[in-house]
C-alpha cells in the first residue's frame, strides 16, 4: 500500500486512478489507488518537491520544486516533457487550463510576484503578469480563458488569459509585440473582488 510519508503535495488524476505525491523527498511518486501501489517514480530533482497537480485530460503531471522550476510529465510517454525554468523563487502553485495546453504558475514570494502562462508541450514561457500583491493561489474558469488570481491583500481578481499568438494583441503589425502585450494587459483585468 501506499506508505506513511510526509506529503507536501498530493493531486487524484481526473479518472480517479492514479494519486501522485511529492514529500520531504526529490522524487514524485504516482499511485495506483485501486491496488495501492506505486507505479512509477519520478526524479530525482535536485531539491525538494512540494507541489502536484494533474492536467484535467489527465495526460500531464506538473511538480514544482525547491530547486526552482517546475517538470512536465507526460504520463502516456512517461517522461519528462518540459522543465520549466527562469523563476527566482520556488514557484508555490501550477494550474491546468482544462485543456491542459496552458499552465499558468505563481511564486508568491515578496519579489517575485508575477504570474506566468505556459505552453504545457512546449514548455515555452508566452505570458507574465506582474501583480501588486502576492499570489498563492490560481483557477483556471472551466472554458479556460479567464484566471482568477487571490492575493494576499484579500483581492481576489479575474484576467482574461489569452490570446496565444501575437497577432490576436491589440493594434497593429506595425505596432512592436512588447507594447500591444501591455495593452491587451490593461484592457482584460475583468473584475476585482474584495473579502
Amino acid at each position: 500500500g501506499v506508505p506513511k510519508m510526509q506529503s507536501w503535495g498530493v493531486a487524484i488524476s481526473p479518472d480517479n486512478q492514479f494519486l501522485a505525491t511529492a514529500g520531504i523527498s526529490p522524487w514524485v511518486a504516482l499511485w495506483d489507488i485501486t491496488l495501492g501501489e506505486k507505479v512509477k517514480d519520478y526524479g530525482p530533482r535536485e531539491r525538494t518537491v512540494h507541489h502536484v497537480a494533474f492536467s484535467i485530460n489527465g495526460r500531464w503531471l506538473a511538480a514544482a520544486g525547491y530547486d526552482n522550476m517546475i517538470k512536465i510529465y507526460d504520463l502516456i510517454r512517461g517522461s519528462v516533457t518540459g522543465e520549466l525554468k527562469g523563476f527566482p523563487w520556488a514557484p508555490l502553485v501550477a494550474v491546468f487550463s482544462s485543456d491542459g495546453s496552458r499552465l499558468a504558475t505563481v511564486t508568491g514570494d515578496e519579489k517575485a510576484r508575477d504570474v506566468k502562462l505556459w505552453e504545457t508541450e512546449t514548455g515555452t514561457d508566452v505570458f507574465s503578469l506582474s501583480l501588486s500583491n502576492i499570489s498563492q493561489s490560481l483557477a483556471f474558469r472551466p472554458n479556460g480563458l479567464t484566471l482568477a488570481i487571490a492575493l494576499n491583500n484579500g483581492n481576489t481578481v479575474l484576467f482574461r488569459a489569452f490570446p496565444w499568438k501575437n497577432e490576436d494583441y491589440p493594434g497593429t503589425s506595425e505596432t512592436p509585440v512588447e507594447k500591444r502585450i501591455e495593452l491587451y494587459k490593461r484592457q482584460n483585468w475583468l473584475l476585482r473582488f474584495q473579502q
